[in-house]
């Protein structure tokens, strides 16, 4: 059976796009099925020919999901883009093979339309990550709006969820209910909880939501306490210097392996960002038994918490988050043993395995 990945957002290997692609055809491949890819005009030679190991690689879509309109028009700036990109992606999604099932990884709300305005006839599963307003207050309604579209068009498509707090937020829009999808992380626990908090960790793709202005102040605190630190800047938005005791990363092929070297992970991040946005570091930490710190009241912070794993700061501070590393110092064989139990329990509910299954079982 043939089936297409479509993903227009897919140019790099920053982000989970690359990541997430690699990891569902590489898997698709060993149950035997013929995998096309269809990603941005604007994808990297490395990625395509790395990609192309295991399938057809189509650089096809010309607008990037992640681009902002200009303001000159604030009143109906947004309303106008959405319309406008639904239109351009409705003509390319009717250059692409029909006769197979679509997998639409991350799917937008202006997407969703696009569908819809190409009367897509075949089976599509998408996933949505971030709650419906996050990118700007109008899209709830942009939401609202592609789903109606879609309905009108019985177009066959099944909406999945990163995270079960989504599946409220969506449900009045959509008016079809999220399945939660297993992580797309696999698990690979070590023998033994870590026993002591030499190595802390910063990764991802930094940005100011992410903390980015905080790693410096935290990284400097953390090496006067004696510890390693490893920032990760495949962005370039850190300024810190390589030392003996500080190391600084660009890309990283084994992202879970670098992780699990580290005894602690430290997500600086905004909490009213991530109050309902999920984070695939806290993921790959938890999967590898490495204790995090998260930002309270959030997506990665309740996860965190339920597993015993890691702490909680209250505050997007350098000052909250240092009084976070001093409670996970002092409470540390507790939270490395609630993240090894974590890792040890992660493959009966997670991991690519069960994405795949779960993709591919989700035909309504």
């Amino acid at each position: 059976m043939l089936i297409n990945i479509i993903d227009p957002a897919l140019a790099d290997r920053f982000g989970h796009h690359f990541d997430w692609t690699l990891k569902i055809i590489k898997r698709l491949n060993i149950l035997g099925y013929k995998v096309t890819i269809f990603g941005n005009k604007n994808i990297s030679a490395n990625v395509k020919a790395e990609l192309e190991l295991y399938g057809k690689v189509i650089s096809l879509f010309s607008d990037n999901p992640y681009s902002r309109p200009n303001k000159e028009n604030p009143l109906c700036s947004d309303i106008q883009f959405y319309f406008e990109r639904s239109l351009s992606l409705a003509s390319e999604l009717k250059q692409i093979n029909q006769n197979c099932i679509w997998i639409w990884p991350t799917l937008f709300d202006f997407q969703l339309n696009a569908l819809a305005l190409a009367k897509i006839s075949c089976h599509i599963t998408a996933i949505i990550h971030t709650a419906p307003g996050y990118r700007y207050p109008a899209a709830p309604a942009m939401w609202r709006n592609a789903a109606v579209q879609a309905r009108k068009e019985n177009i066959d498509i099944r909406l999945g969820a990163t995270f079960k707090e989504l599946v409220p937020l969506f449900f009045p829009l959509v008016e079809q209910a999220l399945f939660v999808i297993p992580i797309l992380v696999d698990a690979n626990p070590p023998l033994a909880p870590k026993s002591t908090m030499k190595r802390v960790g910063f990764f991802g793709h930094q940005s100011i939501r992410k903390g980015s202005k905080l790693i410096s102040d935290l990284a400097q605190y953390l090496l006067k306490a004696g510890l390693e630190v490893v920032v990760q800047n495949s962005t370039g938005k850190v300024n810190e210097k390589q030392s003996q005791q500080l190391s600084i990363l660009g890309y990283i092929e084994d992202f879970s392996e670098e992780i699990s070297k580290c005894d602690l992970v430290i997500l600086p991040y905004d909490s009213d960002v991530y109050k309902n946005m999920a984070s695939g570091v806290a993921w790959e930490a938890i999967a590898r038994a490495v204790p995090v710190i998260a930002p309270a009241n959030t997506v990665p912070g309740d996860f965190v918490t339920s597993e015993n794993a890691g702490i909680t700061f209250k505050e997007f501070s350098a000052h909250s988050i240092i009084d976070a590393v001093t409670q996970a110092s002092s409470e540390f064989k507790s939270i490395a043993d609630g993240a090894f139990r974590a890792s040890k329990n992660w493959s009966t509910n997670n991991g690519t395995d069960k994405f795949v299954e779960a993709i591919l079982s989700s035909r309504n």
